[in-house]
């Protein structure tokens, strides 16, 4: 993954805000507004604390009663020691219940954007649903991975859930600031000063750092997970090649800068709390000073004490916005890559929904491929693999289409799947675009990639890839196995169908984990059904028994697509689509194509 330069606080804040609906923005308000009203229990503790130091020094001027207190009607009765009793449990009251309702809220506002994460990895999955397989491959695994987890956890927990979160702290210095300057103006100017001062120095200094090394961090991570993931899946041709020592200090290396960088931004925040401590303790000594040089000792007593209970509040939420500012720009940095994900792949198209149409009959669906006009070329090549290409396939026929590596066989597969988009013309299977067949038919087109994925479970989960398991019928999984040749081998399994898959299937051979592959695409009895060199991992005669069993399905208007590269693949199609290269293609018969371009039968597998 590059790293992107890191927006502006307040324009990235303002991106990450489209993606809250109005419904939501309004709850994010009210969260906003319910902490900013609890800052108002820390002045009333506070100013409590200040009222109780009055009293203990009217008393030890040897007063009956404060001065303060003692013409209200409701403590007129009570003595100085009951005043103080009561006003303490009063300052307890408000600062207890003051922490305990944030802790209250906190908890939802997390919980809220926890929930919002989830929904936003949902969201970004929906879009990469949605989108032409070329656009996908800009990404890599690891990318995407981090995208869908870490990035969305970023972007709704370290910036929308703490930055509502800041709004508390913010609150209480505000609110204290106004309070200190209503009963004393120098002190709550000389506050404001020095604790101003401090947290420009500190914000400009630690965020600049910590917006550095978020992005660096998210960088690490990225690569860091892929070069694992590429030792672990080159696990063979590594120790053949024997590169071990490579792969560890490449991946020493990147763990060892992501672990530095990490410790530097867990650092950060111990650096505001030591400077806090220390700005507190001498602003404490001068204030006392200055209080006795303007005033008589029982005002500086009261606005001493006054000052060290409201820096018992204001120190913990200067520290907390600190580090909450600190995630902030560590998570804007960490997220910028998922946001940008979150706009092109998921907000760019509203119209493209999964659930926008609803399912059919199957038994409606024709199994008929119309192409006209169809042009095609990748974004990052200036030639066409495919020029003005028409041909209609009926339903119950057999098509081959043959070429040489790299003259485009994958990619009409991908063109007729609606996995690519065509530059120009259209594809029409049962009279729909493919990928809007797909939606409205499901499971009447099917498909076999080169390269089999079989994910981590049991036999019966794979073959039924996409069903949950409550749903899966082992009778058709049995009937799947057995047309894909593989019934034998699985039934001699010590599980069975429950017999666990590894990581990609490497506990099974090449030729099984296809067969497995073809199996998974026939269970739901397609219509139509793809092939993408399907069989060329398969012995001669496996792949002659699953070429026998497929015909069946021709029996009941089933169309094979099949891109092969053996005779015995292709002989009995009903006609060719033979891709030239250069935009050239040719259509027609076995015998027709065969006599025309004798030199293929020299380039075929036989």
């Amino acid at each position: 993954m590059r790293l992107t330069t890191v927006p502006s606080f307040w324009m990235h804040y303002r991106e990450i805000l489209k993606i809250l609906s109005n419904k939501e923005k309004k709850k994010l308000k009210h969260f906003a507004i319910l902490q900013m009203s609890l800052s108002v229990l820390d002045l009333l503790g506070v100013g409590l604390i200040g009222i109780i130091v009055a009293i203990s020094t009217s008393n030890l001027r040897g007063l009956k009663q404060s001065e303060i207190l003692g013409k209200l009607p409701i403590f007129s009765n009570f003595s100085i020691n009951l005043q103080v009793l009561v006003l303490s449990i009063l300052a307890l009251f408000f600062l207890i219940g003051r922490t305990i309702l944030s802790i209250i809220v906190t908890k939802k506002v997390f919980i809220f954007f926890s929930i919002k994460s989830s929904e936003i990895t949902t969201t970004l999955l929906r879009g990469i649903f949605t989108k032409p397989v070329n656009i996908l491959n800009r990404r890599n695994t690891s990318e995407y991975v981090y995208l869908l987890t870490r990035g969305t956890e970023a972007l709704t927990l370290n910036v929308l859930a703490t930055s509502t979160v800041l709004i508390a702290d913010v609150s209480i210095l505000v609110v204290i600031f106004v309070g200190l300057l209503v009963l004393d103006p120098i002190v709550a100017l000389f506050s404001g000063i020095i604790f101003g001062i401090l947290i420009l120095i500190l914000g400009k200094y630690l965020q600049s750092s910590v917006s550095r090394l978020g992005a660096h961090a998210a960088d690490a991570i990225i690569k860091s997970d892929s070069y694992i993931r590429e030792a672990i899946l080159s696990y063979r041709e590594i120790i053949v090649r024997n590169r071990e020592k490579f792969y560890l200090m490449r991946i020493n290396r990147i763990r060892s800068a992501y672990s530095t960088t990490t410790a530097k931004i867990e650092i950060l925040p111990f650096i505001s709390k030591y400077v806090i401590e220390s700005v507190i303790i001498v602003g404490s000594m001068f204030i006392a000073f200055l209080e006795l040089l303007l005033y008589d000792a029982n005002k500086a007593i009261t606005m001493l004490a006054i000052f060290l209970a409201a820096g018992s509040r204001v120190a913990p939420s200067i520290l907390r916005a600190q580090q909450s500012l600190l995630l902030i720009k560590s998570g804007l940095a960490k997220s910028t890559s998922t946001l940008e994900a979150l706009m092109n792949l998921a907000l760019e198209d509203n119209s493209a929904s999964l659930d926008s149409t609803s399912s059919q009959n199957i038994s409606n669906f024709t199994a008929s491929v119309e192409i006209s006009n169809l042009s095609f070329s990748y974004s990052n090549s200036s030639a066409r693999i495919i020029k003005n290409f028409s041909v209609t396939i009926p339903p119950g026929s057999k098509i081959a289409i043959i070429g040489a590596s790299g003259t485009g066989k994958s990619t009409l597969i991908d063109l007729l799947l609606g996995l690519l988009e065509p530059e120009s013309g259209s594809i029409k299977v049962s009279g729909y675009e493919p990928r809007h067949a797909i939606s409205i038919y499901p499971g009447a087109i099917a498909y076999v990639p080169q390269e089999i994925y079989l994910h981590e479970g049991t036999i019966r989960e794979n073959v039924a890839l996409g069903f949950e398991p409550e749903a899966i019928d082992d009778e058709l999984v049995w009937r799947s196995l057995q047309t894909a040749q593989a019934s034998s081998f699985v039934s001699l399994l010590p599980s069975g169908l429950n017999e666990l898959i590894g990581e990609n299937g490497n506990n099974f051979s090449g030729g099984e984990r296809q067969r497995l592959g073809i199996a998974r695409a026939v269970y739901t009895n397609p219509k139509l059904l793809l092939l993408d060199e399907a069989t060329s991992a398969l012995d001669e005669v496996t792949q002659s028994l699953i070429s026998n069993a497929l015909k069946t399905f021709q029996k009941s208007e089933t169309t094979l697509i099949v891109a092969a590269h053996r005779l015995s693949t292709i002989a009995d199609a009903d006609f060719l689509i033979y891709l030239k290269g250069s935009e050239e293609i040719d259509l027609g018969d076995f015998k027709s194509i065969i006599s025309k371009y004798p030199e293929i039968i020299n380039k075929l597998d036989k």
